[in-house]
């Protein structure tokens, strides 16, 4: 096979054009050392968080949240709050969950004067009084409002 079809090279009937990426005026990308050893010079944009953003998960259910902010790094969980204990069960299951984690089953029992210092608050909407396995009783379920309280 020469390469060619139709008189394209494979790359050009592929469609896999080779564009240059884009960045704001006065900044050039990151050199492939400088991701390598985590510095970036003057001018270039960085491309990594440096300190942890530390979050609480709550209504964490089974952890949906927490997995995806710990998949992304940079992110470290100083606890969560989950009332169903069969979910909690399994979000200690899924999860590495510290000692020094704190844990709140009922959020409205939560003295926010005891709770680490955090950045981020995940709040995974309470499904039960929505979902068709449960009553669907919706605003109408106490269940279903206790996330404006938070």
């Amino acid at each position: 096979m020469t390469g060619k079809k139709n008189g394209k090279t494979k790359r050009q009937h592929a469609g896999n054009a080779v564009h240059k990426r884009a960045y704001p005026a006065g900044l050039t990308a990151p050199s492939a050392q400088a991701h390598q050893d985590n510095k970036f010079e003057k001018g270039k944009m960085p491309m990594t968080i440096h300190k942890d953003i530390r979050f609480f998960d709550m209504f964490a259910g089974i952890g949906g949240f927490r997995a995806g902010l710990e998949r992304a790094g940079g992110f470290t969980c100083i606890g969560h709050c989950e009332i169903d204990k069969h979910a909690d069960r399994a979000y200690r299951a899924v999860h590495n969950v510290k000692t020094s984690e704190v844990f709140y089953e009922d959020a409205r029992q939560i003295d926010t004067k005891e709770v680490p210092e955090f950045d981020l608050l995940c709040g995974g909407f309470p499904c039960q009084a929505f979902s068709v396995a449960g009553r669907r009783k919706g605003f109408d379920d106490a269940r279903g409002t206790i996330f404006f309280e938070i």
